[in-house]
Order: C-alpha cells, then sequence, then structure tokens
C-alpha cells in the first residue's frame, strides 16, 4: 500500500480495487464531516470525522431493498449522488410523519412528504432503477468475462442515490444547500464548504497530480451533519505496488494551483 501524506483535516483512504476491464486501479477516497448549526447555516468541521462505510448498511429493520446508508467503496461515479439519510429515531421518524420535505442543491429540487417509504434514500443494488446498469449476466458473460463485471455494465450502476437526486457531471463543492420540513419543521440553508482536494503521487517514477471530484453528499436526517465524499482513481499500468507516494490536500482554487505547477 502507498504511503499517504494526508494534509487534510478529512478521512483518506486509497483503496485498491480492479475495473470494469480488469485493470487495477486505486481509489483516492476522501471523506469529511461537518455538524450544520441550525440556527445560522453554518457548517463545523467535526473533531470526530466518519470513516469510510466499507459495505451497504441495511435498514433498521434489516431490509436490504431499503439501504440506510451506501458502500462508499467504488472506483466511479459519473455525477454525484445526494443522499437524505432517514431518521433511525423512532421519535423522530414520528414526528416527521407527513410533513413534507423539500431537499435543493445545485440541480437537485426535490419534495415529497414522509410516508412509511423514505424517498431520499440510497436504493439497493438488486432494486430498479439502479439493477438495469447492472449488466447482463448470462453464459457469454459466463464464458468470456466472469469474474469481471459483463461487458455492458454501465457505472450508473454505482450511482445510490434515486435519479432525480443524481446531479451529472458533479457538484463543484460551493453550492447552496436548502433543507425544509426536516429538523423540527425550521428550513435550514447552507453553503458546502467550497474545497477542492488535490492529489498528487508517484507511479513507476513519473509525478502525477490532479483534482478529486465530490460524487456524494450525504445530509443526516437524524442530527444535523453531513458527509462529502470526493474521488480520484489511479490507474496503474501492471500491479498495485507501482504507485509508491501519494500526497492529498485542500486547495479553495484548484485552477489557480493547476496554472502555477504547468508554468
Amino acid at each position: 500500500m502507498p504511503h499517504i501524506a494526508n494534509q487534510t483535516p478529512y478521512i483518506v483512504e486509497a483503496v485498491p480495487l480492479v475495473d470494469k476491464d480488469g485493470q487495477n486501479v486505486f481509489a483516492v477516497i476522501t471523506k469529511g464531516t461537518y455538524e450544520l448549526r441550525l440556527h445560522d447555516g453554518a457548517l463545523r468541521l467535526k473533531d470526530q470525522q466518519d470513516k469510510l462505510v466499507f459495505s451497504d448498511q441495511p435498514r433498521e429493520d434489516g431490509n436490504y431493498d431499503e439501504l440506510l446508508l451506501s458502500s462508499d467503496i467504488v472506483d466511479y461515479k459519473p455525477g454525484t449522488d445526494v443522499i437524505l439519510v432517514e431518521p433511525t429515531n423512532f421519535a423522530k421518524q414520528v414526528g416527521i410523519f407527513g410533513w413534507k420535505v423539500s431537499l435543493e442543491v445545485g440541480p437537485v429540487k426535490k419534495s415529497d412528504r414522509v410516508r412509511k417509504k423514505w424517498s431520499f434514500g440510497p436504493h439497493s443494488r438488486g432494486r430498479k432503477p439502479r439493477l438495469t446498469f447492472a449488466g447482463t449476466y448470462d453464459e457469454k458473460w459466463r464464458n468470456e468475462r466472469m469474474p469481471l463485471v459483463p461487458a455492458d455494465f454501465d457505472y450508473r450502476y454505482n450511482q445510490a442515490a434515486p435519479l432525480d437526486q443524481i446531479v451529472p457531471g458533479y457538484l463543484k463543492g460551493d453550492e447552496q444547500v436548502k433543507v425544509a420540513g426536516l429538523y423540527e419543521g425550521k428550513n435550514v440553508v447552507f453553503e458546502l464548504p467550497g474545497y477542492s482536494i488535490v492529489v498528487t503521487g508517484n507511479l513507476m517514477k513519473e509525478y502525477f497530480f490532479g483534482a478529486a471530484v465530490l460524487d456524494t453528499l450525504v445530509i443526516w436526517s437524524d442530527m444535523p451533519k453531513i458527509n462529502l465524499v470526493w474521488r480520484y482513481l489511479i490507474r496503474c499500468r501492471q500491479k498495485a505496488e507501482e504507485l509508491r507516494r501519494l500526497s492529498v490536500s485542500l486547495s479553495t482554487n484548484f485552477l489557480s494551483l493547476q496554472r502555477v505547477i504547468q508554468t
């Protein structure tokens, strides 16, 4: 595993994976956790940062058809998942039953009344429409591709949010977020932190750098807090051991940093 110089206040992991075509890759996953102050919409970095979620988490009733949280461990998402976590506290669930909850961030604008079925949370891998992107597992796949995913696997399968909560082309990380009808009936407005995650390293003695993409925003219902997940994919030429050193840092203006490095 490469040594990671983590220069952020967040959790950073370099997870070795195999992509759809069998190539060794590292997903550099950075996860930040902020508390949300309801009275003024200010975000405060949590002292204890949330760890990565390594497997899908079912709801309290153990029903995997309706997830509470989806795994952070994927190699690539083509857009940003925006997820509003269902309340796990029974009193909280009962307290907002029948209320109209609204969520706005970037192009995502969604409102729904809280019923038995929570409509803002992640979809399971075996549920449509997510399942339709998994590819065709047939005799041809068994003979030609197994254990890799099918040739018609669509990376949209890695998106866990409902289709109307997926941002194509990613959030930038400085957007305004509005949540209404969730926290004691208050309308809460806040702005995302506005940071870029810059990844630099050495792959087979060749220096590389780039900006991770913000592909997951998780807003919690039980408590006013958010998770932000950035992802940067490193493709090894052959073996995962080719990646030696890795540095992850914060930047408020990655484009300016890029111009400085190029000159």
